[in-house]
């Protein structure tokens, strides 16, 4: 007697993955360019190098920034890397740093007119 072909369904997929789906990635490595490549785990894949879309020399993408990306083909090749979705922080200068220059331009400022009044006092003489 033979073992009749039995096919598992528990183990197929009534989903395929298809372009057009949006993926979480992590950017694994930045070159010069700014061009990134991205570990896509429900793919079990790392992809690129790709440069990301909405990144400028102010916002740069670094290691371990976790993007949102998309592929614009069924043979997964063409990856789309829309920037970044971490929240960083901001990039100016906190009020302590800002306070401190404040403070330093203003003591800077007293010199100058103490020495203008020095040279106006030499001028005169």
């Amino acid at each position: 007697m033979t073992t009749p072909n039995i096919v598992n369904r528990e183990k197929g997929s009534s989903h395929p993955l298809q372009p057009g789906q949006f993926y979480k990635g992590i950017v694994e490595y930045v070159n010069d360019s700014g061009l990134v490549t991205v570990k896509v785990n429900a793919l079990g894949a790392s992809f690129g190098p790709v440069a990301p879309v909405g990144v400028t020399t102010l916002n740069k993408l670094n290691k371990d920034d976790v993007v949102t990306c998309t592929f614009t083909d069924e043979f997964f090749t063409e990856l789309i890397v829309f920037g970044s979705s971490n929240i960083k922080a901001d990039v100016f200068a906190s009020k302590v740093v800002v306070d401190g220059l404040v403070a330093t331009i203003t003591s800077l400022q007293s010199q100058i007119t103490a020495l203008d009044g020095r040279v106006t006092t030499l001028e005169n003489a």
